[in-house]
């Protein structure tokens, strides 16, 4: 049912063949229209297509379809089924044509099914293989944590590098605190200072000081303890007794 420009190039074909000695046929029609409309040139660019056909990124379906289309090009695979059959196979992508070559399928229907099916499997596969990976921890993660990990250690050493710097210098008591006193630079809290408590410097009691202690006969008194920065007490005080009226020297801090 030719319309438009086709209608026009049918009118006028009738005219010039309807006084003709044979009858306008089917056949006659059907060359003469391709000829007009669908020259040899075309038809055999349309068979070089079909022969270099192959799946390559499409879905078999799409493949399927292209094949279906191109097919019709090349009489020889529409009358012979094993050979429509094996140049669909041989145009499979790999992964799917080495699955389905085992089988020596003899139908085009037969293949197209057990491509379909190999496909379904293969894109099954790979999607629970992409799930997994995407449960795994990132790189970024990792070294994001390990990172973090580094810089407490890091904090930690420096930390103690930097207690240490300052008890390395002088007199640290026996319990190592690191805080400093304000009063007297000795390592113990303000609170606990001699100097601000008032207790005696040799037993650490109240009540008393240290000339009048009664511990302190018969001992030395520790070289480090409430000193300013380790400077020593007086051992003994047996020599400075006789200075001051026999009174206690008063210890710097």
């Amino acid at each position: 049912m030719p319309q438009g420009i086709a209608n026009d190039w049918w009118q006028m074909e009738k005219r010039i063949h309807e006084h003709d000695a044979n009858p306008y046929t089917w056949e006659r029609f059907k060359n003469a229209f391709n000829e007009k409309y669908f020259p040899r040139s075309v038809r055999l660019q349309k068979q070089r297509e079909f022969s270099k056909l192959e799946q390559r990124n499409k879905t078999v379906a799409e493949y399927e379809a292209e094949f279906t289309k191109l097919s019709k090009f090349a009489s020889t695979f529409e009358a012979d089924e094993d050979s429509r059959a094996r140049k669909f196979e041989s145009g499979l992508r790999t992964n799917i044509m080495q699955q389905v070559v085992p089988f020596e399928l003899p139908t085009f229907g037969a293949m197209l099914n057990k491509a379909l099916l190999v496909e379904s499997g293969l894109t099954r596969a790979q999607e629970e293989k992409e799930e997994n990976y995407k449960k795994r921890p990132s790189s970024s993660n990792f070294q994001t944590n390990n990172s973090s990990k580094g810089h407490a250690k890091r904090q930690n050493t420096s930390s103690v590098g930097s207690w240490r710097s300052r008890t390395m210098g002088g007199s640290v008591d026996k319990q190592n605190d690191p805080v400093q006193c304000t009063r007297c630079n000795g390592f113990h809290q303000d609170s606990e200072c001699h100097w601000n408590t008032g207790a005696c410097f040799s037993c650490g009691q109240q009540g008393h000081r240290i000339a009048d202690c009664p511990n302190r006969k018969g001992h030395e008194i520790e070289q480090k303890t409430w000193t300013n920065k380790g400077a020593s007490i007086d051992k003994g005080f047996s020599g400075s007794q006789k200075k001051n009226g026999g009174q206690d020297p008063k210890t710097q801090g």
